[in-house]
C-alpha cells in the first residue's frame, strides 16, 4: 500500500496502463481516481489534479455488429416456441429501443392502437421527444409481454446483469452469435439505412436520429414513421412474421 500524498503522475500512468489496455476501461479508472483524489484533497492529503495527467489509450471505434436475417428468424422462432424472453429481444430489434429504454418501459407508455410508445426515450433530446414506433408484427408480441408481466412495467424489474443473462440464454438457444443487447438497435438501423426504397431521413425518424437531409421527415407524423418501421420486418424473411 502507498500513502496517496506519495503517489506521482508517473505512478498513476503506470497503474492505468498496466491494468487497462483499451480506452473505455482506462477512462473509467481515470474517473474513479479523480474522485478518490478529490476526496483526499478535501482532507489535505493529496493533490486533486494528479489524475488529470493520466494518458488514455487510443480510442478504437469498432462498428457494432448487427444480427443477420438468419439470426433474426431464429430468435423469432424462439418466441414461437414459447421462449418468452425472446419477445423483448424482438421488441428492441424492430423498434430501435436500447436496453435502458426497455428497463424503464411502462405499460401506460404504450399506445397499442397507434402502434407507438411515448415517453420511453432516453439519452438524447431527439430520442426523448419522439415516439418509438413498432411494426404490426410486434403488436401481438408486445400485448402478450404486457399481459403476462405483473405490475406496471413491461419488463419485470431486474439488474442489467440478470437481463443480460436471460438475453444471452436466448441467443444460445437460437444458435446466434453472442452480440451485445445494443446490437438489436444496430440491427434496426442497418436494416433501414440499407433499404434502397427508404430515404436517410425516413430511416432516421425510426431510429430517432437527426437526419442530415430531408429534414421534413425529422418532424414527420407518427403515421409516416409507422409506414417506415414496417420495412424492419424484412429481416424476418422466411418466418411467420412476414
Amino acid at each position: 500500500s502507498r500513502l496517496m500524498k506519495t503517489i506521482t503522475v508517473a505512478d498513476l500512468r503506470t497503474i492505468v496502463s498496466e491494468t487497462c489496455q483499451t480506452y473505455y476501461p482506462a477512462r473509467d479508472m481515470k474517473t474513479l481516481l479523480a474522485k478518490l483524489f478529490s476526496l483526499a484533497a478535501a482532507d489535505g492529503v493529496a493533490n486533486r489534479d494528479l489524475p488529470f495527467f493520466i494518458e488514455l489509450p487510443e480510442k478504437e471505434e469498432k462498428e457494432q455488429d448487427a444480427f443477420t436475417p438468419e439470426e433474426a428468424v431464429r430468435i423469432y422462432s424462439q418466441w414461437n416456441s414459447g421462449n418468452f424472453f425472446a419477445g423483448y429481444i424482438l421488441l428492441m430489434m424492430t423498434t430501435s429501443m436500447m436496453p435502458g429504454e426497455l428497463y424503464g418501459l411502462r405499460k401506460d407508455m404504450i399506445d397499442m392502437e397507434g402502434h407507438k410508445i411515448v415517453g420511453a426515450g432516453i439519452k438524447t433530446k431527439q430520442r426523448k421527444k419522439q415516439s418509438i414506433v413498432f411494426p404490426d408484427m410486434m403488436a401481438p408480441i408486445l400485448q402478450k409481454l404486457m399481459d403476462e408481466t405483473p405490475g406496471d412495467m413491461v419488463l419485470t424489474p431486474m439488474s442489467d446483469f440478470t437481463f443480460r443473462k436471460h438475453y444471452y440464454k436466448v441467443l444460445e438457444a437460437a444458435g446466434c452469435r453472442k452480440l451485445t443487447p445494443y446490437a438489436c438497435r444496430h440491427t434496426t438501423g442497418t436494416t433501414l439505412y440499407l433499404d434502397a426504397t427508404l430515404s436517410e431521413a425516413e430511416a432516421a425518424r425510426v431510429m430517432r436520429h437527426s437526419a442530415r437531409s430531408g429534414e421534413t421527415y425529422t418532424h414527420a407524423s407518427d403515421d409516416v414513421a409507422k409506414n417506415t418501421v414496417e420495412h424492419v420486418t424484412k429481416i424476418f424473411r422466411g418466418s411467420a412474421a412476414e
